[in-house]
């Protein structure tokens, strides 16, 4: 794909140089690459603030205040409850600036405790109901299954049913593996541990690999990019 304008094509060329220079840390740690490192972190950081302004603090707060002034004396009392608690969470954000004072440092401590708590709150419930209920309930499934509405030992579905037992079995014995509280001596509480352990690294190497083949997708698409758009884009831009 070649670049349609001048200024595309320096685009291309700076995405590219950044790119090469990101590669050059497979060398060693250079100047090059902690450069790029602090582009990046800081053009995100400057795109994080004028999206959260203009997505965020602009919409939400500047236009509804400008919009509750405007007619304060007719607002009901609920609305004003919303501009006390909107003033105060604003006067909550503003003392994170003061991370940059060394003596009123202390003050980021009250919103720091705030978004903990509130976030602490929010995320225990999600929490408990996605990775304790969801998970349980996904367990719960039947070790026969059958293929028709007929409950015929010839109509046993065996791919499922493998496939259920697994599950069940291997949720067990991953179970029986963290209890610490006794000691597994015996010979079914070592097979079960180990069968245990086979499931976790089971988990664990297809985790991984799910990671891996992530990041290879990452470096196949840049790869790409150097090839498609920056030298053969530029050649296509030149006519050559």
């Amino acid at each position: 794909m070649a670049p349609d304008t001048f200024m595309d094509l320096i685009g291309v060329w700076l995405a590219a140089v950044l790119s090469l220079c990101v590669f050059s840390f497979l060398l060693r740690d250079n100047i090059l690459y902690r450069v790029t490192e602090a582009i990046f972190v800081g053009g995100s950081v400057g795109i994080g603030i004028v999206l959260e302004f203009w997505n965020g603090f602009y919409p939400k707060l500047i236009v509804p205040f400008q919009k509750f002034v405007a007619k304060a004396a007719d607002q009901p009392p609920e609305r004003w409850v919303w501009a006390a608690y909107m003033l105060f969470s604003l006067c909550l954000g503003v003392l994170f600036l003061s991370r940059f004072s060394r003596k009123q440092a202390w003050l980021s401590r009250f919103p720091m405790a705030y978004l903990i708590g509130l976030g602490t709150g929010m995320g225990i419930p999600l929490g408990i109901q996605t990775f304790i209920f969801e998970q349980t309930k996904a367990t719960l499934v039947p070790l026969v299954v059958f293929q028709g509405e007929l409950v015929q030992w010839s109509q046993i579905n065996w791919i499922v049913t493998l496939g259920n037992t697994s599950l069940v079995v291997g949720v067990l014995c991953v179970l029986y593996y963290f209890f610490f509280s006794f000691k597994k001596t015996d010979l079914f509480s070592r097979a079960t541990s180990r069968l245990g352990v086979a499931y976790l690294m089971l988990g664990f190497g297809a985790s991984f690999g799910y990671t891996v083949m992530a990041r290879i997708s990452l470096l196949t698409g840049r790869v790409d990019f150097l090839k498609e758009d920056w030298i053969l884009g530029t050649l296509r831009y030149f006519g050559w």
